[in-house]
């Protein structure tokens, strides 16, 4: 969906990562965090390989659910592009413009608590 549209298609793949919410009629509460922990190794790996990842929560959840034939039960946690990296210049000039401005990151000490 959205700004996604604009280069996810020229990905080498896209990967669902989903999540089962109940099992014979138990509730899953790991199921999430587990797909999660299957998306962060699935990065290690992908990198370890000398791949490219980017995960994606911009995507319609319920289209995954109806072309890949998923269940009540069954449900999409997040869309990862891998590949290699692609030509820059190709790129659209507002994705372009995206990927080459600086980065700023919030500074670490606002994200832990130093007082225990």
């Amino acid at each position: 969906m959205g700004f996604n549209q604009s280069w996810a298609a020229d990905a080498g793949a896209l990967v669902v990562f989903a999540s089962v919410a109940s099992l014979d009629g138990q509730p899953m509460p790991w199921a999430t965090y587990d797909t999660g922990q299957a998306a962060a190794h699935f990065t290690v790996q992908a990198h370890a390989a000398g791949l490219h990842t980017h995960q994606m929560g911009g995507f319609d959840r319920a289209a995954v659910g109806e072309a890949f034939g998923f269940g009540d039960d069954l449900a999409a946690v997040t869309v990862m592009a891998v590949g290699a990296l692609g030509d820059i210049t190709a790129a659209p000039e507002a994705l372009r413009e995206r990927e080459l401005a600086p980065r700023t990151r919030r500074p670490i000490a606002e994200s832990i608590v130093l007082d225990a």
